[in-house]
């Protein structure tokens, strides 16, 4: 045996021993499929993470009820009211409130879905921080509130 090369060896070795070249073949298929599939997901995830808010709001899956998401999408809809008339002190009052309703449906949202509701979360954040305090901005204000009502009513059953 001493002079059979190392090669000789290997193959000696699959030819009487079967069940290892069929384990063998069995797992670098597994990798490669394991791979194959790590690399869609990862173009998966880098293109929806390229998406926009709005457009986001096109993968909301239907998981809140009407009436869990109903008060929210009336005042939401009552400060894009004050919004157009241009009455600041009626957009603070409204976002205001829609803020303490979201705050309050907290417990009962986001257990359901939490990377929805972080979306939609993040979504009021925009709008709250464009009507309110220093940085006032009417039109990213709109423009949250408007990809807002669109999020809660793609999320409605």
């Amino acid at each position: 045996m001493k002079n059979l090369s190392r090669y000789t060896l290997v193959i000696l070795a699959l030819v009487l021993c079967p069940s290892v070249w069929a384990k063998k073949k069995d797992k670098t298929a597994s990798v490669s499929e394991t791979s194959s599939s790590s690399s869609s997901a990862a173009s998966s995830s880098a293109n929806s993470s390229s998406t926009t808010g709005a457009s986001s709001s096109a993968a909301m899956a239907k998981i809140y009820t009407k009436e869990q998401t109903g008060p929210l999408i009336t005042l939401a809809n009552a400060t894009l009211a004050a919004v157009a008339a241009d009455k600041k002190a009626d957009m603070e009052t409204k976002i205001t409130e829609l803020e303490s309703a979201w705050d309050a449906q907290d417990k009962v949202l986001k257990p359901i879905n939490l990377d929805q509701w972080t979306v939609i979360d993040k979504t009021l954040d925009k709008a709250i921080s464009s009507l309110r305090g220093s940085k006032f901005d009417a039109k990213k204000g709109k423009d949250a509130l408007d990809s807002l009502v669109k999020m809660l009513t793609d999320s409605t059953k």
